[in-house]
């Protein structure tokens, strides 16, 4: 870094399936694990490392054990009652008393950029309504680990509400430098094909958190499924690898529409960009900001000026709480800095590789 950053670091120990977290960085390792503890044991065990981050407030948890996700690809996740009977049946008790979970999502600033020695970096804001955050490890069997940034709001009422939590990310990287989010638009139709499962939203961020390593391969799998994206929450997925790859997935009349990095970085905010005249680029400030940073700093990324551009995207009022948290992903490095409202004094520092 060019300069210095004031890093909150986190000195604990919190240990998951294959993974060791500790000290100064949290580490994830993708490996063989021992044979997975009971549904009970494994509950337990989770709940057990939830622990408060920050005042924002922010927490910090650990998910041990499965959480099926293949019964669910079977099944499909059509809605938030379905997450609710696929975590029951896996535990075998009630995990929340929640009838309702909020799927919507509204306005976030995104992008991709490249550092002097060709680092690939992932940064978002993620802009919506005052809320509770956790940040969650996991380490499937047969998957990626990663660590992801979800809404908890929902699910503190019960504890056990806390166990869903894995199906909920609205942005994460993966041990092998995948990262994903997504941006509200104002209109969108997904494909709907009667021969493929049916996934909400936060369940498909996970599947490609588990299962793929690079762009193409997000790309096939957001093929292989159709999202479902209720009460007019139109959306974007934002998807990039440590190779340097990005690409924005868009869903016009029906059809996926990739929208690949042309240049050395790419930006996204809450518009279609497929076929946009210039005047949709020109017409959204954050957007403005970011590519004229971007194309400022050509191959210059780095943690701090990452966090400038994004503290410069940042967004507070109009009828928003402003942005929630920024998170910048090292997608060669697997260094993952975080900031909570907005207070970009205080950023809390981790490391999955």
């Amino acid at each position: 870094m060019k300069k210095s950053i004031i890093l909150t670091i986190i000195l604990a120990l919190i240990v998951a399936a294959g993974a060791i977290m500790a000290a100064v960085v949290i580490l994830l390792n993708r490996g063989k694990s021992a044979r997975a503890p009971e549904p009970d044991g494994a509950a337990q065990k989770t709940l057990d490392t939830f622990v408060q981050l920050d005042a924002y407030p922010a927490y910090v948890m650990t998910y041990s054990g499965d959480y099926a996700l293949d019964t669910a690809l079977s099944n499909g996740i059509r809605n938030e009652k379905d997450v609710l009977e696929h975590f029951e049946n896996l535990y075998q008790r009630p995990v929340t008393g929640h009838g309702s979970l909020d799927l919507e999502h509204k306005a976030c600033t995104g992008f991709t950029a490249l550092s002097e020695n060709g680092d690939a970096y992932f940064g978002h804001n993620e802009d919506w309504k005052k809320g509770d955050y956790l940040v969650l490890f996991t380490a499937p069997a047969s998957g990626y680990a990663s660590i992801s940034i979800g809404d908890i709001s929902d699910l503190r009422e019960n504890r056990d509400s806390l166990l869903l939590a894995p199906f909920f990310p609205l942005a994460g990287m993966n041990s092998t430098g995948l990262a994903v989010s997504t941006y509200s638009v104002p209109e969108c139709k997904t494909p709907q094909n009667q021969d493929r499962t049916d996934l909400i939203w936060p369940v498909m961020i996970r599947l490609l958190l588990d299962r793929a390593a690079n762009v193409e391969e997000a790309l096939q799998l957001l093929n292989s499924y159709d999202i479902v994206i209720e009460r007019g929450n139109c959306m974007q997925f934002f998807v990039g690898d440590a190779a340097g790859n990005s690409v924005i997935v868009e869903w016009i009349d029906g059809k996926t529409v990739p929208v690949r990095r042309a240049g050395d970085w790419q930006a996204v905010t809450n518009f279609i960009q497929q076929d946009a005249p210039p005047s949709e680029f020109q017409n959204c400030w954050r957007y403005d900001a970011a590519s004229e940073f971007l194309t400022a700093h050509r191959q210059q990324m780095d943690a701090e000026l990452g966090m400038q551009l994004l503290s410069e995207t940042a967004q507070g009022g109009d009828g928003l709480d402003g942005t929630q948290f920024s998170v910048l992903f090292n997608q060669s490095g697997g260094d993952v800095y975080i900031v909570f409202g907005r207070r970009y004094e205080n950023t809390y520092y981790f490391s999955i590789k």
